[in-house]
């Protein structure tokens, strides 16, 4: 099976063959009480966005399940994992016993971080340093897995409401090439009823009735080869689901590509990690007024119930149709409830 149509062993610091023997020896076997048959398949759902890029400090994926005592020789870590491996580390690692490192949390999961791990967590969210001049930019581009693991259609026309909102892009939206580096991979979310070649069609017929300049596919190794990226508007479909940014994402920003959909830090800055001269990653504590969401009544009876189904799971149990233990299904709507954190 074709995994990718983004040559991403071409981009810059990628060891590719080097990691996909390593990701076969690491995830031969089950984790957190799963069979082997889970993980190995969530590194398959998750590709591109898993490879491995350079970062100043060391960076994990926690479904991997690192040791606490692999964890504790690094003063601190990255966490390149989504919404849902978050949960479930948390889930299975209340509290921090023997826990001596810092984990840094995409701040899109601020509010699944318990308070007991507050004091050993960090956020950090990755912005562009390069200055947004709406006059010089001329085209669009485009990326992410489209497959409603990554990318909902709920996401997507969130997206697309912003960008038709706002004024000063309607020409470009008219007008303007866009530069396509979209990878169709077919994984369900739960039962599904629809097949993914629906989604697929209604996600390209919502695309094209908002872009309506030339649109052109293009390769990560082309994209690599141009010098400047500072007049292109990038637009991330990577929802976080499963992972966070992918070395795509970081590739196009060091190039100085001005990001469409960016978010501004949560907190007051505490130090900043330089990842290009375009680029770096922002790092904050978790502000008070943000509320865990393990500590609403309603959420902690599910955790019960989850607790209880993870149990059961340790035979090597898994929903044929899920890229995740059933019991997701049923936490996930209460986690992504809009400004769960806010409440």
């Amino acid at each position: 099976m074709r995994r990718s149509t983004l040559h991403t062993s071409s981009l810059k610091n990628l060891d590719f063959i080097q990691w996909a023997r390593a990701k076969k020896a690491r995830l031969r076997t089950g984790q957190w009480g799963f069979s082997g048959e889970f993980f190995p398949r969530l590194s398959d759902v998750c590709f591109p966005l898993i490879v491995p890029f350079k970062w100043p400090c060391p960076a994990t994926f926690l479904w991997s399940k690192p040791s606490f005592n692999q964890l504790n020789k690094q003063p601190e870590w990255i966490v390149r994992d989504g919404l849902i491996p978050v949960l479930w580390f948390f889930l299975n690692n209340p509290k921090p016993i023997g826990f001596r490192s810092k984990l840094l949390f995409d701040q899109r999961f601020a509010h699944l971080i318990p308070t007991a791990w507050r004091a050993k967590s960090l956020l950090f969210n990755v912005e562009s340093t390069t200055l947004a001049t709406t006059s010089k930019t001329k085209r669009w581009l485009l990326s992410g897995i489209v497959s409603p693991a990554h990318c909902s259609i709920e996401h997507l026309e969130s997206i697309l409401t912003q960008l038709t909102t706002k004024k000063a892009l309607t020409r470009l939206l008219k007008t303007a090439p866009l530069l396509t580096s979209l990878l169709f991979r077919h994984e369900r979310i739960g039962d599904g009823h629809f097949a993914v070649e629906g989604f697929h069609f209604d996600f390209c017929r919502r695309l094209g009735s908002v872009f309506c300049g030339p649109a052109i596919g293009s390769y990560s190794h082309e994209l690599e080869r141009l010098a400047s990226m500072d007049d292109l508007i990038y637009i991330d479909l990577n929802e976080g689901l499963l992972a966070s940014e992918g070395p795509l994402h970081h590739l196009v920003l060091s190039k100085g590509a001005i990001p469409f959909n960016k978010r501004t830090l949560l907190g007051p800055l505490k130090k900043s990690i330089a990842l290009s001269r375009n680029h770096c990653a922002n790092v904050c504590t978790i502000p008070d007024s943000i509320k865990s969401v393990w500590e609403k009544e309603c959420f902690s009876e599910q955790v019960k119930y989850a607790r209880a189904f993870t149990r059961r799971l340790a035979t090597g149990k898994t929903h044929h149709r899920y890229p995740w233990p059933v019991w997701v299904e049923e936490l996930l709507p209460l986690v992504l409830q809009k400004n769960t954190h806010n409440e």
